[in-house]
């Protein structure tokens, strides 16, 4: 299997986990894409949160991170007051533990953008070492604390 079917793979499994664990919840999680992107929505009681789902590059151990998708989530959050974004990095699961990986809130990737480079045509590297180990999520436990839910 190649790099990119096994990224693909990561993220259907994770996205059909993320509707079934979310119907549990009484949240409604749709896995369709929002505008040909990576985004989706999850409308919790209080909030629509739009996330934008990336896997890592599985041999390389980071994500690539184009900032055009920081736009697009400031768009279809200016539309609608109670709506927040975040960004979820997904990892290669490693046995045990699935889901794996990052949950960055808006404010939080704020912050960090300012400490991490950006190449000419509007790119971010992220490894795993940029990132707080708070926001690291290894079950579904703590993805949803995450969010504050």
């Amino acid at each position: 299997m190649g790099r990119t079917q096994i990224s693909t793979a990561i993220l259907n499994d994770f996205l059909s986990n993320l509707s079934t664990v979310s119907e549990q919840r009484g949240y409604e999680f749709v896995p369709g894409k929002i505008g040909g992107r990576q985004i989706y929505p999850l409308n919790t009681a209080n909030k629509l949160y739009f996330v934008f789902i990336l896997v890592s590059s599985i041999e390389e151990g980071f994500w690539n991170l184009g900032l055009k998708f920081q736009e697009d989530l400031e768009k279809l959050c200016s539309a609608r007051a109670d709506s927040d974004w975040a960004i979820i990095l997904l990892r290669k699961p490693t046995g045990k533990h699935y889901p794996l990986g990052f949950l960055i809130t808006r404010s939080e990737f704020l912050e960090m953008k300012s400490h991490l480079s950006i190449d000419s045509k509007g790119w971010v590297k992220i490894h795993e070492k940029d990132l707080a180990l708070s926001a690291e999520f290894y079950n579904w436990d703590t993805f949803f604390q995450l969010l504050k839910l």
